[in-house]
């Protein structure tokens, strides 16, 4: 199972690709919805989360994605295909549908999943999202996510979020993750920082990690985003005797890019770095497209 993901995602199915977009989508929006998003020159406003997506309502993605594993001889090669389905055609919500497959050396697998970003008020917005796999160990059986999150500031630039997530597998583990968040929006740029406790079943093992991440950009012309986490991945094996409870201590480098060719479509590209001590070193690169209408 590969619990470094359960550590490090905080997004159900999507993980932090759809979050980020999501992220990004709230971003283009806290200064200026007074003209359309892919604009420049806009003026500071006092909007919701995803007010003002008045150019398109769909946002079609796919990406591929490789990952190289070492020592090959152990963990060997994957390959994954996402396809996320956006739509922000209804005021203060977006919803998104995903489906992914996954080829590993333990088995391939599909996982599917449907989630949404609702603002509640003018300072009050969620997300929440579920997701299920097929019967293989890396997939969930059924994972819940919801953040709830307040904007802070005059202009309501600035995010306190709190998460939870729930999710159990078809093997008999299941961990429980809390989280607590904040996020700075400026003019073209955002940065935040989120925290993790992770306590995973059986054995009770408690574990964190911290996330700190940044973007520069804009909606409709190119987002670059950086994220780096650390922290402690931890559970207990049933599969020696008697069990054991495992901990690693884990590094995790993620940049990514999207750049628009057009207004309604462009680019994205990744790359990623996990390093697991006394376990394995993972490079992972992605490439994809995304298609606005």
């Amino acid at each position: 199972m590969n619990k470094v993901r359960v550590m490090f995602q905080a997004g159900g199915s999507s993980g932090l690709a759809v979050m980020f977009c999501l992220i990004l989508l709230h971003a283009s929006q806290v200064y200026g919805v007074q003209v359309p998003v892919n604009q420049p020159g806009l003026t500071i406003t006092a909007p919701t989360a995803v007010q003002g997506l008045i150019t398109r309502t769909h946002r079609l993605e796919e990406t591929v994605s490789y990952e190289q594993l070492s020592p090959d001889s152990l963990y060997g090669s994957r390959k994954d295909v996402v396809i996320d389905l956006f739509t922000f055609n209804k005021p203060g919500f977006v919803w998104f549908a995903e489906l992914g497959m996954f080829r590993r050396q333990e088995g391939d697998g599909v996982q599917g999943g449907i989630g949404g970003y609702r603002d509640w008020s003018p300072r009050v917005y969620t997300y929440s999202s579920i997701s299920a796999g097929t019967v293989v160990d890396y997939l969930p059986k059924l994972r819940l996510d919801t953040d709830f999150n307040v904007k802070l500031g005059h202009v309501k630039n600035i995010v306190a979020t709190l998460g939870v997530s729930y999710i159990t597998y078809h093997i008999p583990y299941e961990d429980l993750l809390l989280s607590a968040a904040g996020t700075y929006y400026g003019a073209g740029w955002l940065c935040g920082y989120r925290i993790f406790q992770n306590k995973s079943e059986p054995g009770s093992v408690v574990t964190y990690s911290h996330q700190l991440s940044a973007a520069v950009g804009a909606e409709g012309k190119q987002w670059t985003y950086l994220t780096i986490s650390h922290g402690i991945t931890g559970y207990t094996a049933t599969t020696v005797f008697p069990s054991q409870e495992v901990r690693n201590n884990v590094d995790s480098f993620d940049l990514r890019h999207r750049h628009w060719l057009t207004a309604r479509m462009g680019l994205m590209g990744g790359a990623q770095c996990i390093t697991m001590k006394d376990g394995y070193d993972d490079l992972r690169a992605s490439v994809g497209s995304f298609f606005e209408f």
